[in-house]
């Protein structure tokens, strides 16, 4: 599956992650916490990021900001975002794709595409 990987710096890339193993090498390992970003989005970061010291990532505060303009928290460590829906567009447990305003989000501006780093 595809997905966006956002780290605190660094190139934002897009990688196939399609294992458990690899949603963790992304993360630098750790454990799984999954945050809800849209219907159609969820992220993963590390559970224990902040007990562990990792840095604020800036890039994954303003995506959090952007989409609830009242967020209190502060994320840290890296990102993983994958798509919640299938092809048919409905919710079946799994992880799919990232969708395309996630990719929008880090790779366009002003309707040209780029690399965020």
């Amino acid at each position: 599956m595809k997905a966006v990987v956002v780290p605190v710096s660094g190139e934002i890339t897009i990688q196939d992650l399609n294992t458990l193993q690899d949603i963790k090498g992304a993360l630098d390992g750790g454990w799984l916490e999954a945050l809800r970003l849209k219907d159609d989005a969820v992220a993963y970061i590390d559970e224990e990021g902040k007990l562990k010291g990792l840095p604020v990532n800036p890039r994954t505060m303003a995506l959090a900001y952007s989409l609830n303009p009242n967020w209190t928290d502060f994320l840290v460590g890296p990102m993983v975002i994958f798509g919640t829906l299938n092809e048919q567009g409905q919710h079946d447990g799994d992880e799919h794709d990232v969708p395309q305003w996630v990719i929008d989000h880090f790779f366009v501006k002003d309707g040209q595409h780029q690399t965020r780093v």
